[in-house]
């Protein structure tokens, strides 16, 4: 036994050597790509958003948790709700590392409830974290008439939305099933002008933006309280508006909980950052580990308390285990999210 220790000792030092040396040469052949072209932040939304405000202060600090501190240049990619931008990740962005971005929570679940546009896999895609949960809020302007969620269940309200797969589309979609509130969802406005056509009252206000996002891109709102707040859509009350009522709180059917159950997996996952499929597992380390430390940077979060940023870190094990159980949930409640999310309604 005293002759095999020594071999065990030096196997072991090997092995560790080799690990290093892994790592070291992962390291540098991120930094010589970082060199030659920096790195890519692909922002899902729109220039005023609170996704592409979110997104702007990661990319300003992450490259100095990556080998060779690169360059980062934001790239904003509307369209669809966060639909092209996901594509693009997941199909024609460079799988070496060079290329991350953020992507609308709704994501997540777009391919269980439809085919139309989506061309990418969510179990698929690399997951580096998520920059916090999201309670959705449904908000009117305060000269609107409907000041209250029962108001909304009593009178048609009109919320807008930039696109059909969005939270603003789908959160006032199933709150119209689950607890019979009467919004009507207009959809086609940008970024900007959704905002201006509240205060303008061409819509009463809009229903699946969370107050984080609301704090990042029209704080005035909530500030100077130019808004109604009528409900929030989570599973947990958000510390900000303790006193505005909860969907959970009113939803009693059975099967319409097994419904929320699914849809506010997307809550969860909040504000997710992305990479391409496909990356090889070093260098995805390394992309996420840049990630958590960024989320722990002290600059970092004093420069998100500065702009008013709600941050939470999720690491990328529980987006996965989230979207692990929702992809294998029960056929009839995926059939049911789909045909409400999917109605002209």
């Amino acid at each position: 036994m005293g002759r095999i220790q020594p071999k065990v000792c030096v196997l072991a030092v090997a092995m560790a050597s080799v690990t290093v040396l892994a790592s070291t040469v992962a390291a540098q052949s991120l930094e010589s790509i970082y060199k030659a072209n920096g790195l890519k932040f692909v922002i899902a939304a729109g220039a005023g958003g609170g996704y592409d405000v979110y997104g702007r202060v990661l990319a300003r600090y992450i490259g100095r948790h990556l080998p060779g501190s690169p360059n980062v240049v934001a790239q904003n990619m509307p369209g669809a709700d966060g639909l092209k931008a996901t594509n693009y990740m997941f199909n024609v962005a460079p799988k070496d590392g060079s290329v991350i971005g953020n992507t609308y929570a709704t994501m997540t679940l777009q391919p269980l409830f439809t085919n139309q546009g989506v061309q990418f896999d969510p179990l698929k895609l690399n997951w580096l974290g998520s920059m916090g949960k999201q309670n959705a809020l449904c908000v009117t302007w305060a000269t609107s008439s409907i000041k209250t969620i029962a108001d909304a269940q009593a009178t048609v309200t009109t919320v807008f939305s930039t696109g059909a797969a969005g939270s603003r589309t789908t959160v006032p979609k199933i709150l119209n099933a689950v607890i019979g509130t009467k919004f009507k969802v207009i959809t086609g406005y940008d970024t900007a002008g959704a905002s201006l056509a509240v205060e303008r009252g061409e819509v009463d206000g809009l229903c699946g933006v969370s107050y984080a996002t609301l704090m990042a891109s029209n704080p005035s709102w909530l500030i100077d309280k130019r808004v109604n707040v009528l409900a929030q859509f989570a599973l947990e009350k958000d510390a900000h508006v303790p006193d505005v009522p909860m969907v959970l709180d009113m939803v009693k059917d059975a099967k319409d909980r097994r419904l929320l159950d699914l849809i506010l997996v997307v809550q969860e996952v909040g504000r997710p950052v992305i990479a391409p499929p496909g990356l090889p597992p070093d260098r995805l380390a390394v992309l996420q580990d840049a990630f958590v430390a960024t989320m722990k940077d002290r600059e970092f979060l004093t420069e998100a308390e500065r702009l008013k940023l709600e941050l939470g870190m999720i690491d990328h094990k529980e987006i996965e285990a989230l979207l692990k159980t929702a992809y294998a949930s029960p056929r009839d409640v995926v059939d049911r999210a789909s045909q409400l999310l999917n109605s002209s309604e």
